[in-house]
């Protein structure tokens, strides 16, 4: 009974580390949209740190959140790496202003998908550990979604994946 009962503790602090993690990526995922979107990042250097800062932190929070949930390292580690190599800006700045609105809702799309894989069936991680018995978070299907965004569809080539139509299933 000790040993399941601390199973479960773990189990359900590790879930709730998934779901903080993945309501900050969701919210740094928000704060990229508007620097990326504005008609002056081009020229506005403060924009331009702005988008830089909201990039590198969504993809650190993702880097946390795969040291996390290990067993998913490979699709998050991909969100990371594409979120990380966007930070420079050469790719986006070379966007017209509609295919950075494009872009700007795929990372919209990237972290609601995110953000509801690892709230899972309502996980509630704020309460007792021992009344949730359903599958545990995330949901592959939408974790799996997110992944294939990172190819950016309908935008121009971004990396060998998006280029070659490289699948990116685990």
């Amino acid at each position: 009974m000790v040993y399941w009962t601390v199973e479960r503790v773990v189990t359900h602090n590790r879930w709730s580390i998934q779901a903080s993690l993945s309501e900050t990526f969701f919210g740094q995922m928000n704060d990229a949209y508007i620097p990326i979107t504005n008609q002056s990042l081009a020229s506005d250097q403060a924009l331009r740190i702005l988008a830089n800062i909201d990039l590198h932190n969504a993809g650190t929070t993702m880097y946390n959140l795969f040291r996390v949930d290990t067993q998913h390292f490979n699709q998050l580690s991909r969100i990371s790496t594409v979120l990380i190599s966007l930070q420079s800006l050469g790719y986006i700045l070379n966007l017209t202003s509609s295919q950075r609105l494009f872009l700007a809702t795929i990372f919209l799309s990237i972290g609601t998908k995110i953000v509801n894989a690892y709230h899972l069936n309502g996980t509630n991680v704020y309460s007792v550990p021992f009344w949730y018995w359903g599958p545990s978070p995330p949901n592959e299907d939408l974790l799996n979604q997110a992944v294939d965004l990172t190819k950016l569809p309908g935008l121009p080539c971004f990396d060998y994946q998006s280029c070659n139509n490289v699948p990116l299933r685990w």
